[in-house]
């Protein structure tokens, strides 16, 4: 294999992801910076947009070697590669990754980037602009491990003096020029000075001096003269020292024979040489010259407005009157008025002033218009909503044209409402718990604080996106408000509502937070949700969470129970359907009023009125207010008649006698005539 190694240094501006974007908007907060740690290659040809997860072709990924934070916004990165073996590939596509997130794609859909042989080393170095990010959110991480020579490089290129041991013109200036001392020799022209190499001269006050220098005569006694020279053209300043302290400049060429030749010195203004205060302020106006004209006398002429007479004239103490415009009296009003005037003042020489029609005007240019020509077309403005999408929207690359640019070419950075957008921003409104309708049609995105949201998983802050499909205010037709939030716990939450009321939240169950492999089935059981009819033989239960048994329920004591067919046994039930049990005999030694009973044909307990029950027969009783009831009305099944005939009832019907009573009173012998029966109807 070859050592040959290619440097790539390049400065690029690379296509940020959404993924990225929302690492670095997070810094600030977070307080860590996105660390960009390695690069890698594919030979994808195309133009990012944003939404890239991963390159299209990857052939090979390394760790960045070196390179560092440049400024706040910019990094540089070093890198070497060499293209897998038997694999020479021409590379179309680079992408950054910070861990496994791709932060930012560089590529272009009509050439490639570089070629990677796979017999030699390949040195790339690239500088990122990240203008479009905070600042200092991202920085670069380094792998130690890593070719060293490559580190080395990185830090001679970010270093800010990689080679002291060169001459440069700030050690230049320091070693070898110097100051000469005070010069009082008439013969002395410090022009020559230009060639030595000598910057800085105390030149005394020596007519001979000032005159080889040409120093303006007059100064007042020692200055310092010095000598600045930049390449072709040098400056020399003159600063005096005693009693004056002014400051005196010129500039020369030194590719003339006398550098300074037309270029006198130049007196520089200070508090020592010039008062603005003792000048008066220029009019912001160009004033008009009275009485200097043709024929005109030096008399005081002023002009002023007299309300409700116009324009007046007064020349010393005379009154002149209004002033005549054109033809005819006509008054001069200066405010603004609205609307569209039917005439304006205009003439086409300077002494011809007549009244013109506004509609017949050509305008070259206007702040407001309806209408716009390009030749023989004319286009009308007009001030409303047409709905739907443009197909030409006005535009300009410049401030002072405009044109029609199509708007399938258009990219928006920011809108409230879009059909497509590369990033959708999130605001910071975390102090805020937006209602249902506090957000009308469309989606949001947002970062809120846990505690004004009431989501509480971890953190202080969770991002919200929400979702209302239709509606504005307190129109729901179109159905209810979504909103998701995502937590610091790596948690999804749910939540809907309308008008002013959400939900509670609703976690969303995943891989991370649940695992169905740590949850029973039960060994050999098959465990299924769905009605079954029947007692079952055994029943699932338990005395501990952790414990799980087999029970019969034919041994269960069941203390309440909202309705059962039957129990074999129970203890003593508190409740039943919510009103309380109690089992004692009289227990207010009352008489009931209410009766707990059955009715025939039916399996349900129902509560009767007692004065409304009928007894059929009773083996004893205490005493009763009223008897009444079929069986002693009308002959019915199990009632009653008592007649003085032994041998028959006297009525339709199955009956039995009962019993008899014979008045011994009377003195009779028991017979027809003393006696009474006592029948019972039995079919």
């Amino acid at each position: 294999m070859s050592s040959q190694i290619k440097t790539q240094p390049r400065t690029i501006s690379p296509t940020l992801t959404g993924a990225g974007v929302m690492a670095a908007i997070n810094v600030p907060k977070t307080g860590v910076e996105v660390a960009v740690s390695h690069i890698a290659f594919g030979t994808g040809k195309y133009r990012p947009n944003g939404a890239e997860i991963g390159l299209q072709h990857e052939m090979m990924r390394v760790a960045i070697a070196g390179g560092g934070k440049v400024s706040p916004t910019q990094i540089q990165v070093h890198a070497e590669a060499i293209a897998p073996a038997g694999s020479p590939f021409w590379c179309g596509e680079i992408g950054f990754y910070a861990g496994d997130t791709l932060f930012a794609v560089y590529s272009k859909s009509d050439q490639p980037i570089l070629y990677f042989a796979d017999d030699s080393v390949t040195t790339v170095s690239y500088t990122l602009g990240l203008t479009a990010l905070p600042s200092d959110s991202v920085s670069v991480l380094v792998d130690p491990n890593v070719n060293t020579a490559i580190q080395l490089i990185g830090a001679h290129e970010t270093a800010g003096d990689p080679h002291p041991q060169y001459l440069t013109q700030v050690r230049g200036d320091s070693r070898y020029y110097r100051k000469l001392p005070a010069y009082t020799n008439s013969d002395t022209d410090c022009d020559i000075l230009l060639e030595t190499g000598v910057r800085d001269v105390s030149v005394a006050n020596d007519r001979g001096v000032i005159a080889a220098t040409r120093l303006p005569m007059g100064a007042d006694g020692y200055g310092t003269l010095t000598t600045e020279n930049g390449g072709q053209f040098v400056q020399q300043v003159y600063a005096e020292a005693t009693i004056a302290h002014r400051t005196w400049e010129r500039t020369g060429y030194l590719g003339a024979n006398n550098p300074f030749e037309g270029h006198d010195w130049k007196l520089l203004w200070d508090a020592a040489t010039f008062d603005p205060g003792a000048k008066q302020d220029k009019l912001g106006f160009t004033p008009i010259q009275q009485g200097t004209g043709i024929g005109q006398t030096a008399n005081a002429v002023k002009v002023g407005w007299s309300d409700g007479a116009g324009l007046k004239a007064t020349v010393d103490k005379t009154d002149m009157g209004s002033f005549v415009f054109g033809d005819r009296s006509i008054r001069i009003n200066w405010k603004g008025l609205a609307g569209q005037p039917s005439g304006l003042l205009g003439g086409a020489a300077a002494g011809d002033v007549n009244l013109y029609d506004p509609l017949n005007f050509d305008v070259n240019s206007a702040q407001k218009a309806n209408s716009v020509t390009n030749g023989a077309d004319w286009m009308k403005f007009m001030w409303g909503d047409s709905g739907g999408q443009t197909a030409w929207v006005w535009g300009s690359d410049g401030p002072t044209s405009a044109r029609l640019m199509t708007t399938n070419n258009l990219r928006v950075g920011y809108a409230r409402t879009a059909g497509i957008a590369d990033i959708v921003a999130s605001r910071d409104t975390r102090a805020s718990n937006y209602a249902p309708q506090d957000r009308n049609v469309g989606a949001y995105f947002d970062m809120k604080s846990n505690a004004a949201a009431g989501l509480n998983d971890g953190g202080s802050y969770h991002g919200a996106m929400t979702f209302r499909p239709w509606g504005e205010g307190v129109d729901f037709s179109g159905g209810n408000a979504h909103q998701f939030g995502f937590t610091d716990s790596n948690n999804v939450w749910y939540r809907s509502g309308k008008g002013t009321t959400w939900s509670g939240w609703s976690k969303f169950w995943h891989s991370g937070n649940f695992d169905p492999g740590s949850k029973v089935n039960g060994a050999g059981i098959a465990l299924a949700w769905s009605g079954m009819g029947g007692q079952p033989s055994w029943l699932l239960g338990g005395n501990a969470p952790g414990d799980v048994r087999v029970y019969n329920p034919s041994n269960f004591n069941v203390s309440y129970a909202n309705s059962a067919n039957y129990a074999t046994s129970a203890g003593n039930a508190d409740k039943w359907a919510g009103m309380p049990l109690r089992y004692a005999e009289n227990p207010l030694g009352n008489q009931p009023y209410y009766i707990l009973a059955i009715e025939a044909g039916h399996n349900e307990f129902s509560i009767y009125n007692r004065t409304a029950l009928a007894v059929g027969s009773a083996v004893n009783a205490v005493y009763a207010n009223q008897l009444t009831g079929p069986g002693l009305q009308n002959q019915s099944i199990g009632g009653y008649i008592l007649n003085k005939n032994w041998t028959s009832p006297e009525v339709a019907g199955a009956w039995e006698p009962r019993g008899y009573a014979y008045d011994f009173g009377s003195g009779g012998d028991g017979g027809g005539g003393t006696r009474t029966a006592l029948w019972q109807r039995v079919a």
